[in-house]
């Protein structure tokens, strides 16, 4: 579903368990965050049960890397991001917040 809902030049992958990513390398801050909040409703609108949980949402985390920043710390970024969107009351995209090699990526968990 991932792969569907992003563009040809946005790379999705695994995160572990539950958690998925996507690499949107030609999208700034705004241009990702409207992805994350496309792939939020598409999973929301999709047919999937989960067997604990029954239907399926995601929480999302969006960051942009800053030229010459690290990438570790993009990922941190974004997964702090997820985790205030679960906190939040799921099924929802938070955006990071900027601090040193952050203009402020995605990590999608559900």
């Amino acid at each position: 579903m991932l792969v569907r809902e992003a563009r040809t030049t946005d790379d999705a992958y695994r995160y572990g368990g539950e958690e998925l990513a996507v690499l949107a390398r030609d999208s700034d801050l705004a241009a990702a965050t409207v992805l994350a909040d496309r792939l939020c409703a598409a999973i929301a609108e999709a047919d999937l049960t989960h067997p604990a949980a029954g239907g399926v949402t995601a929480s999302l985390g969006v960051a942009q890397l800053a030229p010459g920043g690290d990438p570790g710390d993009v990922v941190a970024a974004a997964d702090a991001a997820l985790y205030r969107a679960k906190a939040g009351g799921r099924n929802r995209v938070e955006v990071a917040s900027a601090r040193p090699g952050l203009t402020a990526v995605g990590d999608v968990g559900t």
